[in-house]
């Protein structure tokens, strides 16, 4: 029992960590139009045709609910308002980070068959590597988590890590149709909850399952026609195939989005061109992560994988081990090949720069590193020795990731200190306050001015900044009662609000290491 105590006091504090990053080391602020957007409106909870965004229910109906938790719950103990909108969306981010930390540990305990305290260190490694794969010494870097901004956290990341959970979740037994069908109808009914949330989430990223399923059909769609039963191939995949019809009706539905018109517009042109494009952007995306630690990621999953192939061939000790691990792994590292292939192409006709985004291929990265660590895991068990050094590695790691010589790469749509983001969002939000208060029915808002060509006519100029902003920010303050009554706010860019507010960088000296 005390065994027990200690380690859901592991998790508690696993859990607290995560939560440290997304609140305080990364705040989740909201900063920029898509931001005060969607943070204070919630979307039908249905897919809708020919919408902007189709099937994103998800983060469309999540991101709102994270506002509205901080606006009502979070804001009458803090006072203050800005901040318990990003800890609220933080808080979220972070259930979603520790679900699939969790299930993944429950993969190797249930199928590696690890042990619960190396197989917990195991957990901790496969968190540490979201953030060691990108990082490099004494200069900005990314991390797994990376978004462009806190939109783009709910519409890329929290998604794939719903597709992750859920396919570890599958994966925790060797036959996921005949364990679901033995299971509670209230298992069943949480279950098909979230994978409703899962499929209508993004099609950038419902790829994860998808690729998935369609793996976990095809020795079943072998195993039935070397036994001429189409019945047996419905009875043993219907989940899959299920699955499948539900994301390629996301597929259907997006392409005939305005979302997808207006892209499909603005990148014409020869298809090979484009192509060419995403592939230059995709090396990109390759040449942003830590080159050493990638190459021995990748040979540590060669490596072990050939391992378990010869003790498979061979009938060593270990063999049916090696044997399940070899078919999650291949269920891992096609599905990552799938995913590649179909970004690829999906980013050839929506935009090549895409394919150089961390956010944006975010089922690559999760599904290569969960293809590493179940490799790191399975070594661990084989050559029961290596777990002695997976502490320190851990620790070591943790050091690495986490220094702060320098500190992450800034969201691409708020490139400024987090004090600085939340001392102008609080300027901006003030002038509307003391307007509602006074009972004036418009106010004119001094907001930065972030480009030289802006425009009152280009509703969409002074990005993150947008004359348009001032809509969604009157729609979120007062869904969140921060104001009274809708009242009609007009943005004025101002080069003193940037002098104000804006770092200095002019003479920003570089970082001097100690060694």
């Amino acid at each position: 029992m005390r065994k027990k105590n200690y380690l859901a006091l592991g998790q508690l504090i696993l859990f607290l960590c995560i939560l440290l990053i997304l609140t305080k080391f990364s705040p989740l602020l909201p900063f920029d139009g898509d931001d005060w957007r969607y943070v204070g409106g919630v979307r039908q909870p249905i897919p809708l045709w020919g919408v902007w965004n189709p099937t994103r229910v998800l983060p469309e109906v999540l991101m709102p609910i994270g506002g509205m938790i901080g606006a009502f719950l979070v804001y009458p103990i803090t006072k203050d308002y800005v901040g318990s909108l990003a800890f609220a969306e933080g808080f979220i981010e972070a259930v979603f980070v520790f679900a699939v930390l969790y299930y993944f540990y429950k993969v190797l305990i249930k199928r590696i068959r690890l042990s619960k305290w190396p197989a917990f260190i195991c957990e901790i490694f496969f968190f540490l590597s979201f953030f060691f794969l990108f990082k490099r010494f004494n200069i900005p870097s990314y991390s797994g988590f990376w978004a462009a901004d806190l939109t783009c956290v709910f519409y890329y990341i929290i998604p794939g890590l719903l597709n992750l959970a859920i396919i570890l979740y599958m994966l925790q037994v060797k036959d996921f149709v005949q364990f679901f069908n033995k299971s509670s109808n209230i298992k069943k009914g949480i279950f098909f909850a979230l994978l409703y949330f899962t499929i209508f989430s993004n099609t950038q990223l419902n790829i994860i399952i998808a690729s998935f399923c369609f793996i976990k059909c095809l020795p079943i769609i072998y195993q039935s026609f070397k036994e001429k039963s189409f019945n047996a191939f419905i009875k043993n995949s219907w989940i899959y195939i299920a699955i499948l019809i539900l994301w390629s009706m996301t597929v259907v539905f997006d392409l005939n989005g305005k979302r997808a018109k207006y892209v499909s517009d603005v990148n014409n042109g020869s298809f090979l061109v484009n192509l060419l494009r995403t592939l230059q952007q995709f090396i990109n995306f390759v040449k942003e992560q830590n080159l050493p630690i990638a190459g021995l990621l990748t040979l540590t999953l060669i490596s072990t994988l050939l391992i378990a192939v010869n003790t498979t061939i061979k009938k060593k000790r270990n063999r049916a081990l090696s044997f399940e691990y070899i078919k999650m792994e291949f269920y891992i590292i096609f599905s990552c090949f799938c995913s590649l292939i179909y970004l690829i192409l999906a980013y050839t006709k929506a935009g090549s720069t895409y394919a150089s985004r961390p956010d944006a291929m975010w089922a690559v990265i999760s599904l290569f590193l969960l293809g590493v660590n179940l490799a790191v895991a399975y070594f661990m068990k084989i050559v029961p020795i290596a777990i002695s050094s997976l502490p320190l590695l851990c620790i070591l790691l943790a050091i690495f990731s986490f220094n702060m010589n320098e500190r992450p790469i800034y969201a691409a749509n708020a490139s400024y200190d987090s004090y600085t983001i939340k001392k102008v969002d609080n300027y901006i939000i003030n002038q509307i306050i003391s307007a509602d208060r006074k009972g004036k029915a418009s106010v004119v808002v001094k907001v930065p001015q972030d480009s030289e060509d802006s425009s009152p006519k280009v509703t969409t100029s002074n990005w993150p900044h947008p004359y348009n902003m001032a809509i969604w920010l009157q729609n979120t303050l007062y869904s969140h009662h921060i104001i009274r009554s809708r009242i009609h706010i007009v943005f004025k860019p101002d080069k003193k609000v940037n002098e104000k507010f804006y770092e200095n960088k002019s003479e920003e000296q570089p970082f001097f290491p100690p060694e």
